[in-house]
């Protein structure tokens, strides 16, 4: 029996009965079951031991720790995506809870692989290096590697492993749970964030201005609550760096990611130099083309007031998605086609789901899912397309060892935001009217701007929040403000925020779930736009095929190494600007479209 119930009217329900038909399905007790074996037996086996393994050995245990996290990793994607769908459903929130519990259990109590590599003389390891009988599972001993200068002491990992699921894990449910539970009021019925936000998006003028006035009452009266979720967040992240000897917040992910602090710095810096020339100018051209001195910032995502309002049902953007990914790679096509007919994704706006988009792998054997609230908007479309590229990235790597798929955040944005491209692309090639022309240049322009600068305002604005907390808790007003400032410097004088800062830094997601993860998007954005170049350029042959290579050794290889085919070096000082200046074409061409139409 599959637990999802088809509705002609809505987008797109997933399937997942081919991983379990519920959370009351013995199959997962069962396989947790395997997993708690082979978890037990691997801990029997080698803990203690590993300098003393032969390599024939060495890679008998790298198999059995395979079995054990391909499972594992089956079961907790599971739980977490049967959650994220059914927020409101008590049943599901204990069973989700429960599967965490029992996880970080196990693990703080046997996990002891990573930790005891870390320990591993310099000669053991070459000495595994250089067998060819452990060559495939090389990137992971070396990603292990990564974090020795970091390393804690086993009974302190312990500890961290164990108290997470009562920590940072808590608090994550807590804030998803709690934003589900707000209600606003619009013309006298209440709904839920998803379906006020689908209200709100095809609203315009005064009817607009009340509804975002609504979501500024609400955030206002919940503020103090999700202030108090965000204050223990940074502290716990804060206390967990402290321990593991991270001096900058930043570190967690840099390592993650595989760069230094220098080279976001240098991103930041470029990015910032040039909300002048980019996202300020962005603002004027469309605040002149409105025909007002500023744009409020309710109406700031609107689309310009000539253009045709323009909406793409489901059925809509899958036939555009399909046709720019078959354009552009037959293997992509075919990716994405699967997606689509066996239900890979979850498109439904309902109550109860979570609000925002994700694409979730599960393992080497089993096929990825994408979950976001489609609303039939432009945003819509390209959201679908940025999720599909993850989905279509993780089939790519399903070749690799779970063990190896360590795909860094900057590495996994490629995938998803080079797909907007393509399907930018699609859509202009069909556009012939210039007014409609430029309305979508426009559109692509926000987007592009979105991911490569508004994504530093983010992480400037969390930079700011940390270190403030670092001298205590912030209050609500204080976390509004510092929003608020960073802000103002990215839109500049054309878009006329609210006078008072206000709290939409609660709908924020990723400032809760994945901390200072918001400059990965403006890295990625960075490499894509020079790798989109080079392929509209025609400069390097055969770039399907080198760029779908790429995307399947992402957790094998670093950033810079996966550049080389393409003729970029990430090490130059001016390979930021470059991927700006980008964006700055397209600027460019919007204005010349603009004095044409003498808009």
């Amino acid at each position: 029996m599959k637990q999802s119930v088809k509705n002609p009217n809505c987008a797109s329900i997933c399937d997942m009965s081919d991983l379990y038909y519920g959370i009351s399905d013995i199959k997962v007790q069962n396989d947790f079951l395997l997993y708690q074996k082979l978890t037990i037996k691997l801990h029997k086996r080698y803990r203690g031991k590993l300098t003393k393994l032969k390599t024939q050995e060495a890679f008998k245990m790298f198999q059995l720790l395979e079995a054990r996290n391909s499972v594992g990793r089956k079961i907790c994607r599971y739980a977490y995506l049967y959650y994220i769908l059914h927020l409101n459903d008590l049943k599901v929130q204990k069973f989700y809870q429960g599967v965490v519990d029992k996880m970080s259990e196990l693990d703080a109590k046997f996990d002891f692989i990573p930790q005891e590599i870390l320990l591993l003389s310099e000669k053991t390891i070459n000495l595994w290096l250089k067998d060819r009988m452990l060559h495939s599972y090389a990137p992971a001993i070396k990603y292990y590697r990564r974090f020795q200068k970091f390393q804690v002491p086993d009974e302190v990992n312990k500890v961290l492993i164990a108290k997470n699921s009562t920590s940072t894990d808590a608090f994550v449910r807590l804030y998803h749970e709690c934003f589900e539970r707000l209600w606003y009021r619009i013309n006298g019925r209440k709904y839920n964030f998803g379906m006020a936000e689908k209200i709100f998006t095809n609203s315009r003028g005064a009817a607009r201005k009340r509804i975002s006035d609504e979501f500024v009452r609400v955030y206002k009266e919940n503020a103090q609550q999700f202030a108090f979720i965000y204050n223990v967040l940074m502290r716990d992240k804060a206390i967990n760096d402290g321990i593991q000897n991270l001096s900058n917040p930043v570190d967690s992910i840099n390592l993650w990611n595989d760069i230094d602090n220098k080279s976001v710095e240098v991103l930041t810096n470029t990015v910032v130099a040039n909300y002048r020339n980019i996202s300020q100018r962005f603002f004027k051209l469309k605040a002149k083309l409105q025909k007002q001195k500023q744009i409020p910032v309710w109406e700031v995502w609107l689309p310009v007031s000539f253009a045709k309002t323009q909406t793409y049902p489901f059925e809509v953007a899958r036939k555009i998605i399909l046709n720019a990914f078959h354009k552009f790679s037959p293997k992509l096509f075919k990716i994405a086609n699967v997606a689509f007919k066996d239900k890979w994704i979850d498109a439904e706006v309902r109550a109860g789901k979570l609000n925002g988009a994700m694409a979730l792998d599960i393992n080497s054997s089993h096929h990825p899912y994408v979950m976001l609230n489609y609303h039939a908007q432009f945003w819509d479309l390209r959201e679908l397309a940025h999720e599909l590229g993850h989905a279509c990235h993780f089939v790519l790597y399903s070749n690799q060892s779970i063990l190896n798929n360590n795909t860094p955040p900057i590495l996994a944005e490629v995938a998803s935001v080079f797909c907007e491209h393509l399907v930018y692309d699609e859509i202009l090639r069909n556009v012939k009217d210039d007014k409609e022309k430029l309305a979508l240049l426009l559109e692509i322009l926000q987007n592009k701007i979105n991911i490569s600068l508004r994504q530093i305002a983010f992480h400037l604005f969390e930079s700011r929040a940390y270190a403030e907390r670092k001298k205590g808790e912030l209050s609500a007003e204080r976390i509004a403000e510092i929003l608020h400032e960073e802000e103002s410097k990215y839109y500049g004088s054309a878009v006329k925020l609210r006078d008072e800062p206000s709290h939409w830094w609660i709908s924020l997601h990723h400032i809760f779930d994945f901390m200072f993860y918001c400059y990965s998007y403006s890295f990625a954005g960075g490499i894509v736009n020079s790798l989109y170049k080079v392929y509209c350029d025609k400069s390097v042959s055969n770039f399907e095929n080198k760029y779908l290579n790429m995307l399947s050794e992402t957790g094998i290889k670093n950033y810079k190494e996966l550049l080389k085919p393409f003729g970029l070096d990430p090490t130059k000082n001016d390979f930021w600007q470059q991927g700006l200046n980008v964006i700055s074409d397209y600027l460019d061409e919007a204005e010349k479209l603009s004095r044409k139409l003498k808009l």
